[in-house]
């Protein structure tokens, strides 16, 4: 998850999700019930701060909860998604605002970042979190992700990518230890402590056409000429309708905990 393309296209992909973010809405999968009740009963009150909240897939999660929960998302129409979808819950703010960009008004007990911490800048990341957390708060960041090891389609689904070209952000083989990153960043942080991972296991079952769009809601399709986005997305149907017509995903959510610490 740590930056590992060029700064330029790490811009690229982070500004890419705006212009499809129905499609991403109706694509991306939501987060475990479980985390959102571990979380929850891990803050010192109700005060949340979500930092990249997208079009709601976790804010709706969290809003169901007794919180009070204020929602940054930076791009004007992934925040319109997001209004919509949190117009029944008046415990909801949102703030159309980077969070590089944000002031504080108020401490927070909890800042939560449902993957979306990565696209964040690592020189300010951290510091403006402990601004917003009061001491004893929690940071909270997760992150869907698969496990390619337990589904039975990973290899099919990797030659179609290996043909045209693509080297895979997440691609299939077996799962490796996520737990490196962030952990390794905020243990070396003064203004956090008792950092904890917690990974919760699903499954999902796709048709072809719902991978296909799930597919191409990320950042990495969304990079592609339309063409070639075109042509992947096509071969990766037909790829998976040969093979029965469905993929049977194994996935993890890991959630990293960290406590904010009194200044020294």
């Amino acid at each position: 998850m740590s930056r590992r393309r060029s700064d330029d296209e790490w811009a690229a992909r982070a500004r890419s999700f705006g212009a499809v973010a129905r499609d991403y809405d109706r694509a991306r999968p939501s987060y475990p019930e479980a985390l959102a009740d571990d979380v929850v009963a891990a803050l010192p009150g109700p005060e949340i701060l979500e930092v990249g909240a997208g079009t709601g897939k976790a804010s709706l999660l969290f809003a169901v909860r007794p919180v009070a929960l204020t929602c940054l998302e930076p791009d004007a129409g992934m925040a319109e998604v997001l209004r919509e979808n949190a117009a029944p819950f008046p415990n909801v703010e949102i703030v159309v605002s980077a969070f590089e960009d944000w002031q504080p008004a108020k401490l927070y007990d909890g800042i939560i970042a449902a993957q979306s911490w990565h696209w964040t800048a690592p020189e300010h990341r951290y510091h403006k979190a402990a601004e917003a957390l009061r001491v004893g708060g929690k940071l909270a960041l997760f992150w869907n992700g698969s496990r390619w090891d337990e589904t039975p389609q990973a290899s099919l689904i990797d030659d179609v990518y290996r043909r045209h070209g693509i080297k895979r952000d997440d691609r299939p083989g077996r799962s490796k230890d996520r737990s490196d990153w962030p952990r390794d960043e905020l243990e070396k942080l003064s203004s956090f402590a008792d950092v904890e991972v917690r990974t919760y296991f699903s499954a999902q079952t796709y048709t072809a056409q719902e991978w296909c769009d799930y597919a191409a809601s990320t950042s990495e399709h969304l990079i592609l000429d339309p063409p070639r986005n075109a042509a992947l997305l096509a071969d990766l149907r037909r790829a998976i309708e040969r093979s029965g017509g469905m993929v049977e995903l194994a996935r993890r959510c890991d959630l990293f905990l960290a406590t904010r610490q009194p200044d020294r």
